[in-house]
């Protein structure tokens, strides 16, 4: 602290240095060192308070965090359990896909007077696992009674559907002329996964009466689970 004297004025002074406090006294004819302020008590008081607020850290403040831990995890005198039953059902269902079976080109003057023109085709269908399906086959939107047939202009070309590449089972409705699409798995779909059905036809050879063009038919598959 400082002491300056300017005509009765007493004006006070402070300036620190580091933690000494050094007082001067201003008078009229210059700057006189009034004397050292004695600071080593209050370094000693700061020094122990900086002890004391060490100790409290480290004592105090694991002990309250433990607490903290404690109160945040309560301890329970008793227990007791009970079930949940959690429950679904998986449906029993088939999907089954459009086909197309294209014989190409048929030849009434040459090539088909007696041999017949084969072609085959495929579909998908899908099961859930474990259930059983069967497949039938229409007979056509052209149908004569059980003969299907291609319409083309006003003419007919006569084909039938297989159920085998020898072409001796004829595909058809109800028990006996339907398939299995699961009949090597045991009769059940193994998965819902896809599964490629073949369908083998065949154009009958010497129908010399029909006129060319583009000849179709529409047969509806039917899957039964």
């Amino acid at each position: 602290m400082s002491s300056i004297m300017a005509r009765g004025l007493q004006i006070i002074v402070f300036r620190e240095i580091g933690t000494t406090s050094i007082a001067r006294n201003v008078g009229a004819q210059g700057f006189q060192l009034a004397g050292p302020r004695d600071d080593g008590i209050r370094s000693q008081r700061w020094a122990e308070r900086g002890c004391n607020v060490k100790r409290f850290l480290l004592c105090c403040v694991p002990v309250l965090a433990l607490f903290v831990l404690l109160s945040a995890a309560p301890v329970f005198a008793a227990s007791t359990s009970a079930n949940i039953t959690v429950q679904a059902n998986v449906a029993a269902n088939c999907t089954i896909s459009a086909g197309t079976v294209s014989f190409g080109s048929y030849d009434p003057a040459v090539g088909n007077v007696s041999t017949p023109l084969d072609a085959e085709g495929t579909f998908t269908v899908k099961c859930t696992k474990g259930t059983a399906a069967t497949i039938d086959l229409g007979v056509g939107a052209n149908a004569s009674v059980s003969t299907r047939r291609m319409l083309g202009g006003g003419d007919y070309l006569t084909y039938e559907l297989y159920r085998d590449s020898s072409r001796s089972a004829v595909w058809g409705t109800g028990t006996g002329e339907n398939l299995n699409p699961y009949e090597a798995d045991g009769g059940t779909a193994p998965n819902a996964g896809n599964r490629t059905v073949t369908v083998y036809g065949r154009v009958p050879a010497g129908q010399v009466n029909i006129g060319s063009g583009a000849y179709s038919d529409t047969v509806v598959a039917t899957i039964n689970f």
